[in-house]
């Protein structure tokens, strides 16, 4: 998953610059809240360490905390938040289908079809917070079922729509007239009052 979101990231810059911006713009986004969404992302790389039985609550965890964040960050200029939103509906997505079964099914066929190792088996745990998906699967159209065989990776819808809203956020804040909120407002002078003689 960390190489699709670096190539989420590279296609970002490089829309960005389609679109005449400059990377540089970026530093002007104020986000809020990092360590909402870091402590989301630490916690999903842990639970491979975690029993197997504390990881649906580790989960839900992960997902709120990411959604707090992106809750703190709503207010963005026009394209950001666009890209935001969609992020937040993949989140959406895929949250659905995981409080739907407990964890993140993932297709036996769909393995297969990314090429993934037999040796990987996820009725055993050894993806975190994945299970086999099989005919008790509820909303098993949202689960982990697009196989990428050049990645090695399966990839739900949802995952596809965060992916994209992750590139949209890059490319719209690289554009010019494009700045954060918080840096408009400080650069904006005071109105000046006229008093009356």
């Amino acid at each position: 998953m960390l190489t699709l979101f670096g190539i989420a990231l590279a296609a970002g810059l490089a829309l960005g610059i389609a679109l005449g911006g400059r990377p540089r713009r970026l530093a002007e986004l104020r986000l809020r809240g990092q360590s909402l969404a870091l402590a989301g992302v630490l916690i999903q790389v842990a639970m491979g360490r975690m029993p197997r039985s504390l990881r649906p609550t580790a989960l839900g965890l992960s997902l709120v905390l990411v959604a707090t964040w992106l809750a703190v960050n709503r207010t963005q200029p026009r394209g950001v938040a666009l890209g935001f939103a969609a992020v937040g509906a993949g989140l959406a997505l895929n949250a659905i289908v995981i409080v739907a079964n407990g964890m993140m099914p993932v297709e036996p066929a769909a393995l297969r079809g990314a090429g993934i190792s037999g040796s990987v088996n996820v009725a055993q745990g050894h993806h975190a917070k994945h299970l086999l998906a099989g005919s008790s699967t509820r909303l098993a159209f949202l689960d982990d079922r697009l196989p990428i065989r050049a990645l090695h990776a399966v990839v739900s819808v949802g995952d596809l729509v965060l992916l994209a809203g992750i590139a949209g956020v890059i490319a719209f804040a690289m554009r010019p007239g494009h700045s954060s909120p918080l840096v408009a407002t400080q650069a904006a002078p005071a109105p000046t009052r006229v008093r009356p003689a």
